[in-house]
């Protein structure tokens, strides 16, 4: 017996899934549909995934779905294969005729889609059928609506803490680490000793010391890391000090995740000129110009991932 390929998608939009249950969930449900379906195999060197990335804004179509549409173009992905996915919100949030449109295209390149919370298998005959159609669209609807209805709340909500900023007033307890927000909640305390391990970074940065130069310079001068959510890191890696850099909050600027960036915030620890003769200077993967032959390439399976790799 030929056995048919099947190829999963595995996607969540936010940071908080990330750290939840949501790959195991999606993950197992693929497992139990192979078991139950022994006339599959999942090719384990082809598989895709969009962890963190949102089917409502479109920023998964950038991604490992992106690429997924890309390896059909190319014939990497055939008619006659399956792709597994959790539920149709998995491939798309967006209003209702892009998001059926996207099924359409997939279908019509006699891929099959296989919902497996509700266990429906979409085929290039469902475009003929009205009732899948309407049911496909229905769960598509719901799904827009859903997020719209939350990023409706979520916009609410920043709008009432620009209120609040504009009066002066901040909106969160958490800061920068050389920082401390006071009692009246309007404004902060510096501290010292903090603000002098940031200067000291950026003054080696002017100097022309790499990410990894200045990370060994503080580790050996004895500074602490300056990340105050996990305390265990005591030394500093280069990863914090190219964030720290690059962390716009030293010139007073909050900018929270999808939103406008508050000027004047924070109380700014360095000036706006050395912040931005730090951001001018090439930022290769060690601080220095990258290596690349072509800037303009682009690796098109970045959202593909082995699997034997992904869970060693």
């Amino acid at each position: 017996m030929n056995m048919r390929r099947a190829i999963s998608y595995i996607r969540f939009s936010s940071e908080r899934q990330l750290k939840g249950d949501s790959v195991r969930r999606q993950s197992k449900l693929v497992t139990d549909w192979l078991d139950k379906n022994p006339e599959f195999y999942l090719d384990s060197s082809l598989s895709f995934k969009d962890l963190g990335k949102s089917a409502f804004s479109g920023k998964h179509l950038k991604g490992g779905l992106g690429d997924f549409l890309t390896a059909i173009e190319k014939g990497l992905v055939k008619a006659g294969d399956t792709l597994l996915i959790e539920s149709l919100d998995r491939l798309s949030r967006q209003d209702i005729d892009i998001a059926s449109e996207l099924l359409r295209r997939i279908l019509r390149a006699g891929v099959d889609v296989v919902t497996l919370s509700d266990g429906e298998h979409y085929t290039r005959e469902s475009l003929k059928d009205p009732l899948a159609l309407i049911k496909s669209i229905l769960i598509m609807q719901r799904a827009h609506e859903e997020s719209l209805r939350k990023s409706e709340r979520v916009q609410a909500a920043w709008n009432r803490k620009k209120e609040l900023i504009s009066e002066g007033i901040k909106v969160s307890r958490r800061c920068p680490a050389w920082l401390r927000l006071n009692d009246d909640r309007r404004t902060f305390t510096i501290i010292p000793d903090k603000v002098e391990v940031v200067k000291r970074a950026f003054d080696l940065r002017l100097q022309g010391l790499s990410f990894w130069a200045i990370t060994r310079t503080l580790n050996d001068e004895g500074h602490l890391s300056l990340n105050q959510y996990t305390p265990k890191q005591k030394g500093w890696s280069d990863t914090a000090v190219k964030k720290l850099l690059r962390n716009r909050a030293v010139i007073g600027c909050f900018t929270p995740a999808g939103r406008e960036e508050v000027q004047g915030y924070y109380p700014a620890i360095i000036s706006e000129s050395l912040f931005y003769r730090v951001q001018q200077l090439n930022t290769g993967q060690y601080g220095r110009a990258s290596v690349s032959s072509n800037p303009l390439s682009v690796n098109l399976f970045r959202g593909i991932i082995k699997c034997e790799v992904y869970w060693q």
